[in-house]
């Protein structure tokens, strides 16, 4: 009967095992922007929901929001929403309309699920 064979396992033992003293260096986590944009959701959700008023401070504040989601380049009708809105000036004549167009964006509508749609199944033989 044949005998197994035994690698060399010389070259196993002779690895270092690493010192316990020797810290490993943990990445550094910057959460600015990820703060930055959430404020700016935040805000631009109070407005869309109508709990912020048009005031010189609102009106920079929402300036600095679309400025911090322009820079995270959003597509689609939001995208479109940024860029016409930091192409013009913020007044109290288009407050309203900003705030018709966030709701809409955002998708803001009545609490509950939407109505079913009833469909017909067809019966295959």
């Amino acid at each position: 009967m044949a005998k197994p064979r035994r690698g060399d396992r010389g070259g196993q033992l002779a690895l270092p095992f690493p010192e316990a003293a020797s810290p490993r260096a943990q990445p550094r986590v910057d959460a600015g922007p990820l703060v930055a944009l959430h404020g700016a959701v935040r805000l631009l959700l109070g407005v869309a929901e109508g709990r912020v008023v048009p005031s010189d401070e609102a009106l920079d504040a929402v300036r600095h929001s679309l400025d911090v989601l322009a820079a995270h380049r959003p597509r689609g009708r939001l995208g479109h929403v940024v860029r016409r809105y930091r192409a013009k000036p913020l007044t109290d004549v288009c407050w309203g309309e900003l705030v018709d167009e966030l709701a809409f964006v955002l998708s803001l509508a009545p609490d509950g699920p939407p109505d079913p749609v009833p469909t017909r199944l067809r019966r295959t033989r």
